[in-house]
């Protein structure tokens, strides 16, 4: 097929502008919503793998909850708490945390790379970061990897006083790290040694960096790893235990644990109690049923318009058998008919695409508008318009095949 034909198959679409119109209002809604559902579903597949930071397999949680007054008796039975769960057999580590990584609870401050008096300097760099507290043998039970730097020496320890607004954050004089704050503070530097103040004026001394930290609760972006790690022993009404097992046998350790929480200390509630890797996918079900919805619509919505495209050309293809016939009278072959109708489909599919897929960066700053959605990527435009034009080709070519076949005897017949 040369420019000529083409030229020729354009200008005799000109002259069918209702059948050509319907086709293209379908093909502009379909890249456009596509296209923007494509994208919304590969945020969520995103947001699935988002590494925690910890080694997930056979790390349990048990979240206890003490009431009543009194709150200065809790650090002594902590202690008692982790000596004994330290015996029970299966355990390989454990620690009193003050929240976790997708945890949905935790509290946050603000750091810089520079102190106060120093703000509005050249390469002042602040960030709001997750703080986690936690107790010797955190990094162990947790399963973090440290990238460089060491664990926190064993004086570096402090009580977070809960009950006097976490004022222990004020003794610390020690933080790790996640890669993600310790690049954004000291870009291309190495941050060992250098400190990042705490609330503007508290110095904090980094000696570890780790690869992965995330958040209790991911907010939108790429903040998931803002966070640090500091040497403060949790002493407030409600504690988190991390227990790190051996392999397959979480299920009793953690039953072994709870016994062993609640025959220590009956004042108190076990809030939760589960496998890390429970926590995480019950943080994750809504993302996991939206992309599950996203990818049932987006399949629904490519069906229906092969089924409209699909009407649609049966109506006119049958509308021309009379023409096709008389083209195949005169030599033509069938697949000179197949090719002259999806050449039709693809012009239409073409200039349709390129408004569906303006229609869909449209669209997407409309949702923009109401949701914290991210700009969407010129790739998902482009491919849901190549895929819609695919679906179009299919649902042309299986009624043009059987007119080519059978437009010859249909139009000896007179029908």
């Amino acid at each position: 097929m040369n420019i000529l034909q083409l030229a020729l198959i354009a200008r005799a679409l000109t002259r069918h502008r209702l059948i050509v119109g319907i086709f293209a209002v379908q093909i502009v809604v379909t890249v456009a919503v596509v296209a923007n559902i494509a994208f919304l579903f590969m945020q969520r597949l995103d947001a699935l793998a988002v590494p925690s930071g910890l080694a997930e397999p056979g790390l349990a949680i048990v979240e206890a909850e003490f009431v009543g007054d009194g709150l200065g008796r809790i650090p002594g039975v902590v202690q008692a708490d982790l000596q004994a769960l330290r015996q029970l057999p299966g355990i390989t580590a454990v620690s009193v945390l003050g929240a976790v990584p997708l945890g949905q609870t935790g509290w946050s401050i603000g750091v810089g790379n520079l102190p106060d008096v120093q703000d509005g300097a050249p390469g002042a760099v602040e960030a709001d970061v997750a703080v986690f507290a936690a107790a010797p043998d955190a990094i162990a039970a947790r399963g973090l990897r440290l990238e460089a730097g060491s664990d926190f020496g064993q004086d570096a320890y402090v009580p977070l006083a809960s009950d006097d607004y976490f004022s222990g954050l004020y003794k610390a004089a020690e933080v790790i790290v996640s890669r993600q704050i310790a690049e954004r503070l000291f870009p291309g530097q190495n941050p060992l040694g250098k400190a990042l103040y705490a609330d503007g004026n508290h110095p904090l001394q980094i000696v570890g960096v780790v690869e992965h930290l995330a958040r209790p609760v991911l907010g939108q972006g790429r903040d998931g790893d803002a966070s640090i790690l500091l040497p403060l022993v949790p002493d407030g009404a409600r504690v988190t235990y991390a227990l790190r097992t051996q392999p397959g046998r979480i299920g009793e350790v953690l039953a072994a644990g709870e016994q062993v929480l609640k025959s220590n200390e009956r004042s108190r509630m076990l809030r939760r109690s589960l496998p890390y890797v429970d926590l995480r996918q019950g943080y994750f079900r809504r993302d996991k049923t939206m992309a599950t919805l996203f990818i049932g619509a987006g399949v629904a919505l490519l069906l229906v318009t092969g089924i409209g495209i699909y009407g649609l050309s049966s109506f006119w293809v049958r509308q021309r058998y009379t023409q096709i016939g008389i083209r195949r009278a005169l030599g033509a072959r069938r697949r000179d008919v197949i090719s002259h109708f999806l050449a039709e489909n693809l012009m239409i599919c073409t200039v349709a695409g390129a408004l569906g897929a303006a229609c869909g960066a449209l669209l997407n700053r409309v949702l923009a508008l109401f949701n914290e959605v991210p700009v969407i990527q010129w790739p998902y435009l482009v491919s849901a318009a190549v895929l819609v034009a695919m679906v179009g080709q299919l649902a042309t070519w299986l009624p043009t095949r059987r007119a080519a076949r059978d437009a010859p005897v249909t139009s000896l017949r007179g029908g």
